[in-house]
């Protein structure tokens, strides 16, 4: 009777280690469920892989993209600069009231409805039509890479009103070719009288003076460039330019 009690005994003590083994074994499979341990399942490491080769086709894609957004900008930077329209080669220019400049001032060129988008090389908002003549004080000049004179000027009454205004070099590249050259180097020879006289030995020494200014509208795209008005218009070409005293 002792006999078959033990071996009774050593049978259920045997069962429940069988069970506690089956517990711990499943516990294990769930930790490496949980915690995706590498290697703990083959299925997994592939996951783990596909996910990387994931995030590389992505990288990849987004380099791509980038490129391409490189190439089209740099393909189609004459078309976002309008050269043609700042030195009136465009076919437009003949349609602009060049003899008749509207008196404004740079607060209200600044008020009107605003265009910063891109523009094609041509003219397409009726401001661009029209001569422009304002008073404003000088708080920038520098010369471009183009050779433009880039002038910011401000509004006499508020000088947080802020307009660009830009001499184009009549003998620079294509605007040798505009049929209004003779315009652009009469202004352009303003200008440098107005250096000559002001006695400045650099562009900026020009801060501060004030100036009347007569140009052809023109909208900008927005490219965060200093002095930009609220409507993105300019006046480039000028026409004219001279000090007036206070």
């Amino acid at each position: 009777m002792l006999d078959v009690g033990l071996g009774s005994q050593r049978r259920r003590n045997s069962a429940r280690q069988e069970q506690d083994g089956d517990a711990t074994s499943a516990a294990e499979a769930s930790y490496a469920h949980l915690h995706r341990i590498p290697g703990s399942d083959g299925a997994l490491t592939g996951a783990t892989m596909n996910r990387k080769g994931t995030r590389k086709f992505r990288v990849k894609s987004v380099a791509r993209f980038a490129f391409l957004v490189a190439f089209v900008t740099f393909a189609a930077g004459c078309a976002l600069n309008r050269s043609d329209v700042k030195s009136l080669r465009d076919l437009g220019a003949s349609r602009i009231r060049l003899d008749s400049a509207i008196e404004t001032s740079i607060a209200a060129l600044n008020a009107i409805p605003a265009h910063c988008g891109p523009g094609r090389d041509h003219r397409v908002r009726e401001e661009e039509f029209h001569v422009y003549q304002v008073i404003g004080r000088i708080a920038r000049a520098k010369r471009e890479r183009d050779h433009d004179i880039h002038i910011v000027l401000e509004d006499l009454d508020n000088p947080r009103a802020r307009l660009v205004v830009e001499s184009d070099d009549p003998d620079f590249r294509g605007n040798v070719k505009s049929p209004y050259r003779d315009r652009l180097a009469v202004a352009r020879h303003m200008f440098d009288e107005l250096v000559a006289q002001s006695g400045a030995r650099e562009l900026n020494d020009l801060r501060g003076i004030v100036v009347r200014v007569t140009g052809v509208g023109f909208f900008d795209l927005s490219h965060l460039q200093v002095g930009r008005s609220r409507s993105c218009i300019e006046l480039h070409p000028i026409l004219a330019i001279e000090q007036v005293r206070e």
